[in-house]
């Protein structure tokens, strides 16, 4: 039976070969919705990025190795004890995922008064089944941000199913500490994606830092795939990541670096990456055609 606080680990998320410390891969694709809100888009943003920093390289296509849709994953490739993850707002979605198993998942929620991101552990002899999910579509993204900031270890207690994630526990990053703030004009896009740029080496530590934000407008397959692949790739060539890696519609960023994916007209067979300030900070802009944007933002 797996023990959640050893999530990300072999012993968790993670399977190994021959029974090596090193994760190989993920057990099984997490679950998610075909008809997702914005902050559910930003959760799986969230959970790409901390498995592309575990492992030491990502199969291609990396959106359909990490997520399957409205099932659970038929053919796992962990082996025995399997875990999987669903991700989810919608009653509906849990109900036909889940089955019988939702029941009591779904009525503990509709009880639950406080705004808070819920965690649900279920446990069968062949496989453990963790539910990333809330009391409103923002409190599942609050959900998810515990679960890669480790924050949920707080409210942990043995033998329960729900994990409660309060409104008020703060699942921010702390600003990493720089000498000064680095303004937009010291950015180059030829030395953007190494330590020169959005990777901060820090005295002491042989593999860089990264601290950015991506920005989630909207629920939009295309740039989901986006935003998903993008978090794999950069976090997978850091030794230390900054969760939580998003900022979802309105919320506040801080003095991050951002990156912002976004479509253009579908007339426009133009590709475009440019630096310049967004809401008040540096930022990447990329920009594409709906039919490329899955070819070129995250590769």
């Amino acid at each position: 039976m797996m023990d959640i606080r050893h999530l990300w680990s072999v012993n968790g998320l993670f399977y190994s070969i021959d029974e090596k410390a090193v994760p190989a891969g993920i057990r099984a694709r997490i679950t998610v919705s075909s008809h997702r809100t914005s902050w559910e888009t930003a959760a799986m943003v969230e959970m790409a990025g901390r498995i592309g920093l575990y492992l030491a390289e990502l199969p291609l296509p990396i959106f359909d190795h990490l997520f399957i849709v409205n099932q659970l994953d038929p053919s796992p490739a962990g082996g025995k004890p399997n875990l999987h993850v669903v991700i989810g707002h919608d009653s509906g979605f849990l109900a036909q995922v889940l089955g019988k198993r939702s029941e009591s998942l779904l009525s503990v929620r509709n009880e639950h008064l406080e705004d808070s991101g819920i965690l649900y552990v279920s446990h069968n002899e062949d496989e453990t089944l963790l539910v990333i999910t809330g009391t409103t579509p923002e409190m599942t993204l609050h959900a998810a941000r515990s679960l890669v900031t480790d924050h949920f270890v707080d409210a942990y207690k043995e033998g329960d199913p729900f994990l409660f994630i309060s409104k008020e526990t703060n699942v921010l990053p702390h600003a990493f500490s720089q000498e000064s703030e680095k303004p937009l004009e010291s950015y180059s896009l030829h030395t953007l994606f190494t330590t020169e740029g959005l990777y901060q080496q820090k005295e002491g530590e042989i593999l860089p830092t990264l601290d950015v934000s991506l920005k989630i407008r909207n629920s939009h397959l295309d740039l989901t795939i986006a935003n998903v692949e993008l978090a794999a790739r950069l976090a997978l060539s850091a030794g230390y990541v900054c969760f939580p890696l998003t900022t979802c519609m309105d919320e506040e960023k801080g003095q991050r670096f951002l990156i912002s994916c976004e479509t253009t007209d579908a007339a426009s067979n133009q590709s475009k990456w440019e630096l310049n300030a967004l809401e008040g900070t540096p930022a990447l802009r990329i920009s594409a055609p709906p039919t490329k944007s899955l070819q070129q933002f995250g590769n």
